[in-house]
């Protein structure tokens, strides 16, 4: 670990942001800086740059705050803070989520929900340079997300495109994510909407999203 452990925290509920930040301070011993968009944080590693600090230790970063624009700008937060490892910090998101954070250069996925305990050694993990993912909760997310998929009648690859789809990605955006063509992606969409019994995407997004949030 640094000797001097700085991290950056951004999340848009106060109360979780500065009760975390207040536990690392005390735990950690870290130096933490909050920040409640996404705005902030840029600021900040701007700032940091122009400035020739390059002694971050970590970012953790909620996923569902102003300016991120889902993974979408979750991945560009990776690419914007790098070589400074960025770690997702979130209450909703699901396995499959998390799981693509670390596919797109996330240092690792800390539920809001995990032990003080674990979260702590999660962070530590994290800092050290291992990628974390809480292998239980995968595991039990994971055979939840099976059994409503089951109970859908969702395709595999119907699965995909509903979670590309909730993020708000538009049919080219999804066939170019899962190299698909166009006009198959519209078929996909046509079949999930039928099977969800919604009629547009909008509502089938936000349908996948409660979904998730039960997992």
């Amino acid at each position: 670990m640094l000797d001097r452990m700085r991290i950056l925290l951004a999340d848009d509920h106060d109360l979780v942001r500065e009760a975390l930040a207040f536990t690392l301070r005390e735990r950690l011993g870290a130096e933490v800086e909050t920040f409640g968009t996404v705005a902030e944080l840029d600021r900040r590693l701007e700032a940091g740059r122009e400035a020739g600090q390059e002694d971050l230790a970590l970012i953790l970063s909620d996923l569902r705050m102003p300016g991120m624009d889902g993974m979408t700008g979750f991945a560009a937060l990776v690419t914007r803070a790098a070589p400074v490892p960025v770690a997702l910090l979130s209450g909703e998101a699901g396995s499959v989520v998390a799981a693509e954070a670390v596919a797109l250069g996330a240092r690792g996925f800390v539920p809001k929900s995990l032990g003080l305990s674990s979260m702590l050694a999660a962070i530590g993990l994290m800092i050290g340079g291992d990628v974390y993912l809480p292998y239980d909760w995968m595991m039990r997310a994971r055979e939840r997300q099976a059994e409503m998929i089951a109970s859908l009648g969702l395709s595999p690859r119907e699965v995909e495109v509903l979670a590309l789809l909730a993020e708000g990605h538009s049919n080219k955006v999804i066939a170019a994510r899962l190299d698909l063509q166009e006009v198959t992606v519209k078929v996909h969409v046509s079949s999930l909407l039928r099977k969800l019994g919604v009629t547009n995407r909008t509502q089938a997004g936000l349908m996948w999203r409660d979904l998730e949030k039960e997992r």
